[in-house]
C-alpha cells in the first residue's frame, strides 16, 4: 500500500484589506481576505483602537463606528499548520458622521448699511476632518451657488434695491458633509433722508437776535438718526 504523506506547511498566511483610504460618513466594514495555499486558512484576527482581540468567524470582520481621522487596525491570520503571519498595522481609517458647524456675519453685526458691498465675517469648525469650502447665497437657494476656499472674511456685494438684506452660507468637511444654512441681516439704505423747514416760511425778516425754526424731515427705509 502507498501512504500519503501530508504537504509541509512552513509558511504563514497572507491577509489583506479593502478599506479604500477615503473619508467615510457612516459606519463602515473592512473586509479582510486571508490566504493560504497549503493548509488553509484557521481563522483571521484582528484588533480596533487597540481593543480586544476578535476574529472574523466569531464576530465577522472589523467595522469602524469611531469617528476619527485614524482609526487603527490590526490584523493577521493562522493557518491550519499553526503558523502565525505577521501583524499588519493599518492607520489612517477615517470616519466623520457629523456635519460641521458655522456661523455669519455682515458688517460686524450692523443693523444698516449705505454700501451695496459688505463684509463678512465667517467662523465654522469640524471636530473630525475639518473644513474644506464655504457657499454663499443671496436667496438661501442651493443650485447655482459655488463652492469655495472657506476664509474667515470676504468682501460681498448685496442687491442694489434698498430694503432688508439677508445673506446665507453653508459649509462643508473634508468628508462631504455638508452643515445646517446659516444666516445674517443687515438693511441697505442707499437714499438720502429729506428735510424742509416750515417754519420760518421764505422770505421772512425779523429783528429779534433769536430764531425759532421748525422743520420735518423723512427716510423710508432707516428712519431719520439725527439732524
Amino acid at each position: 500500500s502507498i501512504t500519503a504523506t501530508p504537504p509541509v506547511d512552513l509558511t504563514p498566511p497572507t491577509t489583506t484589506h479593502d478599506y479604500d483610504g477615503h473619508w467615510h460618513t457612516t459606519d463602515f466594514t473592512i473586509t479582510l481576505t486571508a490566504t493560504d495555499p497549503v493548509s488553509g486558512v484557521a481563522d483571521t484576527y484582528y484588533k480596533l483602537n487597540d481593543g480586544p482581540t476578535k476574529t472574523t468567524l466569531v464576530d465577522g470582520h472589523p467595522f469602524i463606528t469611531t469617528e476619527s481621522a485614524n482609526n487603527k487596525l490590526e490584523y493577521w491570520s493562522i493557518d491550519n499548520a499553526a503558523n502565525e503571519e505577521t501583524h499588519r498595522i493599518l492607520i489612517g481609517i477615517r470616519l466623520d458622521k457629523t456635519a460641521p458647524t458655522g456661523s455669519i456675519i455682515i458688517n460686524n453685526g450692523e443693523m444698516y448699511t449705505n454700501s451695496t458691498w459688505v463684509t463678512l465675517a465667517l467662523t465654522a469648525a469640524d471636530a473630525t476632518s475639518d473644513i474644506y469650502q464655504v457657499r454663499y447665497s443671496n436667496d438661501g437657494m442651493w443650485d447655482t451657488e459655488v463652492w469655495e476656499t472657506a476664509s474667515a472674511t470676504k468682501t460681498w456685494m448685496l442687491p442694489t434695491v434698498d430694503g432688508t438684506k439677508a445673506l446665507y452660507c453653508q459649509v462643508k468637511d473634508n468628508a462631504g458633509l455638508i452643515s445646517s444654512t446659516y444666516s445674517d441681516t443687515i438693511i441697505l439704505d442707499t437714499a438720502s433722508p429729506e428735510v424742509s423747514i416750515t417754519d420760518p416760511v421764505s422770505g421772512y425778516e425779523s429783528k429779534l437776535s433769536t430764531l425759532t425754526v421748525t422743520w420735518s424731515g423723512g427716510d423710508e427705509v432707516s428712519g431719520i438718526s439725527h439732524y
